[in-house]
């Protein structure tokens, strides 16, 4: 007597063919996928520029053409932002481990511009991830979980006390614009950057400025990467954009600052002569300040 069985489910190579054939979508579709994140990523990245520069303007034009201090100090008035505040009140930007997201949410909210926009989501680039993961230079600590990821360029700290002194020693009241009608050619001079500080151990916060040597062909502060070797930057005028390096060197130092000596990487850089064209500020033209 004939039993006919019915066929229920799948062969070994049905199987493995299925699994092949979903491995290669997915290693075809990946690409596209993260091109598309990357996109988003930068467009909120952008309007975060975009709104922080509009906040940064309407400041100057209700304070007549006075810029709010971009020098992030605890002991400074009229600063952009703060560093990290406890529930007392009190900064803890340079406090050891003990630093919690809220603590660095009330140093945005301490700081001037934060009238303006009554959001601390713009203050985070959705590509920087730090706030969640750490330093990749120092580790994984809290204090370390920086969440700011953009700086006022140092030439326009707009410093309103004297007394403060930069890398160099010099005194950056003396050095830095402070009124916006001292901006030249506006729409040319960027204001925030995108920066990933990873210079000191006994920070918790994302820098205080960012210092760059505009006298001379070096970078000092490296820039942020989160968008495909390209950052973002907001201009005087109020306009942001999305700016890509060229040079490999670049990428390179603002990975790893420690990967080349900064005049080594500077000489004869198209990216280093981009921000100096474009940096805003009083210096002297003596390279020994």
């Amino acid at each position: 007597m004939n039993i006919s069985r019915s066929r229920k489910g799948f062969t070994l190579i049905e199987l493995l063919v299925v699994i092949s054939i979903l491995a290669l979508l997915v290693a075809i579709l990946m690409p596209a996928l993260n091109r598309a994140r990357q996109q988003a990523t930068s467009a909120v990245c952008l309007a975060n520029q975009k709104s922080l520069i509009l906040a940064w303007m309407m400041y100057e034009q209700e304070y007549e053409g006075s810029l709010p201090c971009g020098y992030i100090h605890e002991d400074l008035p009229n600063c952009w932002v703060y560093p990290p505040i406890d529930e007392n009140g009190n900064d803890i930007g340079g406090a050891g481990d003990n630093v919690t997201h809220e603590d660095r949410l009330r140093g945005l909210r301490a700081g001037v511009l934060y009238e303006y926009l009554k959001n601390t989501d713009v203050y985070n680039c959705p590509g920087d991830n730090r706030w969640l993961k750490g330093s990749k230079r120092y580790g994984n600590s809290e204090r370390y979980h920086m969440y700011r990821s953009y700086c006022i360029s140092i030439g326009i700290a707009a410093i309103s006390e004297p007394g403060v002194k930069e890398t160099d020693g010099y005194d950056l009241y003396n050095y830095t614009i402070h009124k916006s009608s001292e901006i030249r050619q506006p729409s040319e001079k960027y204001v925030f950057v995108e920066e990933a500080y990873d210079g000191q151990s006994n920070y918790n916060f994302n820098d205080r400025s960012w210092s760059f040597y505009a006298y001379r062909e070096a970078f000092w502060d490296p820039l942020a990467l989160f968008h495909n070797d390209a950052t973002t930057l907001a201009f005087a005028d109020g306009h942001a954009e999305m700016h890509r390096w060229e040079d490999d060197r670049t990428i390179q130092y603002f990975t790893n600052r420690n990967s080349g000596d900064r005049d080594t990487v500077g000489a004869d850089n198209p990216d280093v002569h981009y921000m100096q064209r474009r940096f805003a500020h009083n210096y002297p033209d003596d390279p020994d300040m």
